[in-house]
């Protein structure tokens, strides 16, 4: 099935690519249904705000997942462990992304990128898992990157000035 979000986009495309049939009143109607539901998404999205709250998302996302069909979870998981400085659950996950990496569970053959991958984490992120203060600094610091990274895309710049107030 589709998520609610696709539903959502997939309605509006319906409604922007000729679909209107000039009832003013239905699409206004529909594009107000519409928009509760983007913003009942919103209030969802914003509770992981809360960490905890979105580590238990997360926890139970992973542990409702066949094995074989885990890759990022592990890691994202690892990361908002060292991001609320629970060291040693945080190795545990990253434990278990290395040797997803390191032994794919479909019984192929590690590919080119899952290698680079691999030694990448074990040459630059496991000499920083030396501490809690060290692992946070790590994970502060990639997402402080991935923030300068994206805030200087032409679209990012263009989607701040479409919703400054």
């Amino acid at each position: 099935g589709l998520s609610s979000m696709a539903v959502i986009r997939q309605k509006a495309e319906f409604y922007v690519n000729g679909s209107y049939k000039g009832d003013d009143a239905d699409f206004t109607k529909e594009l107000e249904h519409l928009a509760e539901a983007a913003m009942a998404k919103v209030r969802e999205y914003r509770l992981f705000h809360n960490m905890d709250y979105a580590k238990e998302q997360m926890e139970s996302q992973l542990n409702s997942m066949p094995e074989n069909r885990v890759f990022w979870e592990s890691y994202n998981l690892a990361m908002l462990c060292f991001l609320k400085r629970e060291l040693n659950e945080g190795k545990e996950y990253f434990d278990r992304f290395l040797k997803i990496l390191k032994n794919p569970l479909y019984g192929e053959a590690p590919c080119d990128w899952h290698e680079e991958l691999y030694n990448h984490c074990i040459q630059y992120l496991c000499p920083k898992l030396e501490s809690e203060d060290k692992a946070h600094k790590m994970v502060s610091d990639m997402i402080e990157r991935r923030r300068i990274f994206f805030s200087g895309k032409p679209s990012y710049k263009k989607l701040k000035e479409e919703f400054t107030l």
